[in-house]
């Protein structure tokens, strides 16, 4: 499989951390994507600790960065 093919099987996910608010990117198979909310235990490079980083889907960090602006 070459690597032009393979782009259009992944999707980018986003991980915010609850303490910071910081959103990390990561990329996964559309067929495993998670439903918003899912947690992951990350290392947040902001807060240098381990957190429950929330997962959410590109059309919610927009929306929360509109609430942010209000």
């Amino acid at each position: 499989m070459s690597r032009r093919s393979a782009s259009r099987f992944l999707a980018a996910t986003f991980l915010i951390c609850p303490v910071c608010r910081h959103v990390s990117t990561i990329q996964r198979r559309r067929s495993k994507l998670k439903k918003s909310g899912h947690i992951k235990t990350l290392w947040c490079p902001s807060c240098q600790a381990v957190t429950q980083h929330v997962e959410a889907k590109e059309w919610e960090i927009a929306r929360q960065n509109e609430d942010d602006a209000i």
